[in-house]
């Protein structure tokens, strides 16, 4: 999408930067949505299951969440508490690309070639892409985290997880009951996890390998 909406080949708007991010995290919220909620259901089970004295019936199974999702909610059931998570993921995502561009971006800046002359796109150093990726996937984690608690309670099976009317009432609730400091419950813990994850996986993206293997031209675009 960076591609696409790049007007000169060499750079996006930032206004260009925030619609593709927010069309990356549409259509991988669509493709990983039923992964999570299988994630969140199986953790769930094994809970529920433990609670039971490990009696727990297949409605729990640990073993087989496609299958009692299915039988259970059909294929919406996959799709449980997927506004929750586009409110979740667009935003991330509007938050972490645009934020890794400008941060590699001062690497221009900063490093120089022998001659002393700036750097260009391809030569940005790999663990200077890293350290951007780490610093922008925590940066962004952490400022979502309360769209994920709502997310989460929305999607939880667990006995003792009350039930909500939608996204609104769930913030509503916690709110009222918990305190707003609920909101930033798990957040640190968030930001540790997504943050290699995302530094890892932009610098490797930035190596150009997987168009490598595909014979297709590499995108420098920031």
């Amino acid at each position: 999408m960076r591609g696409v909406l790049s007007t000169d080949g060499k750079s996006v708007t930032p206004k260009c930067q925030l619609i593709a991010a927010a069309t990356a995290g549409f259509f991988q919220v669509f493709i990983t949505a039923p992964m999570e909620m299988m994630k969140i259901y199986g953790q769930d089970a094994g809970r529920i299951h433990a609670m039971n004295g490990g009696t727990a019936s297949t409605v729990v199974s640990t073993r087989f969440p496609f299958q009692v999702v299915l039988q259970q909610n059909g294929i919406r059931g996959f799709y449980k508490g997927f506004a929750a998570t586009l409110l979740r993921d667009i935003p991330f995502s509007m938050i972490y690309f645009p934020f890794f561009a400008f941060l590699n971006k001062l690497a221009l800046i900063l490093y120089t070639k022998e001659d002393g002359t700036p750097i260009d796109q391809k030569s940005v150093p790999f663990f200077h892409t890293l350290a951007c990726g780490v610093v922008a996937g925590g940066t962004a984690a952490a400022l979502v985290n309360p769209a994920d608690v709502v997310k989460t309670r929305l999607q939880s099976i667990h006995q003792g997880t009350r039930t909500y009317n939608g996204i609104l009432d769930c913030i509503r609730r916690i709110y009222k009951e918990e305190g707003l400091k609920s909101f930033t419950r798990g957040a640190q813990a968030r930001a540790i996890a997504i943050a290699p994850l995302f530094g890892i996986a932009q610098s490797i993206y930035c190596l150009g390998l997987g168009e490598r293997m595909l014979g297709i031209p590499h995108s420098n675009i920031l």
